[in-house]
């Protein structure tokens, strides 16, 4: 048995989702980062320039910038085009134009849900989001999400 379907993402669907992931965890590694490269940026300032809102400034600088970057990236990475996607025993198959990509079931980590959208995040970082839209019915949906669940063995995050 195997499922196909065919979807275009929006960058305001891969925002929502990328928004609900900092919400819930992302918050903790960019303050992490955040730190990090500030404490380092302090440290790398000579002594004497260690004081005055310059000095916080450029630490305030140098721990945004890879957080900048962070959070832009899924954006700059984002492709609007029309994604098929098929389900079967080995994985999922997924193509964009000419780009294709294979994922076995156990690369799958987790499997989000929610009434907008059904997110399958890979061990790799990267995710599916695919929109409830890209299904003819909410029962499609459910043997969508219900066959991903049994063949990745996972139950949401």
């Amino acid at each position: 048995m195997s499922i196909a379907i065919s979807y275009a993402s929006t960058r305001a669907e891969v925002w929502q989702y990328y928004w609900r992931l900092w919400r819930a965890r992302l918050w903790k590694t960019h303050l992490l980062v955040f730190m990090a490269v500030g404490i380092l940026t302090y440290l790398m300032l000579p002594i004497e320039a260690r004081s005055g809102l310059s000095a916080m400034g450029k630490v305030g600088l140098a721990g945004s910038s890879p957080l900048i970057f962070l959070i832009l990236y899924p954006m700059l990475r984002f492709k609007p085009q029309v994604r098929e996607v098929k389900l079967d025993q080995k994985g999922i198959t997924t193509s964009i134009g000419r780009r294709h990509g294979d994922i076995p079931w156990s690369d799958v980590a987790a499997v989000d849900a929610d009434e907008s959208s059904l997110v399958i995040r890979c061990s790799n970082l990267n995710a599916l989001i695919v929109p409830a839209r890209a299904f003819a019915n909410p029962e499609k949906r459910a043997e969508f999400e219900a066959f991903v669940r049994a063949h990745a063995k996972v139950n949401g995050s």
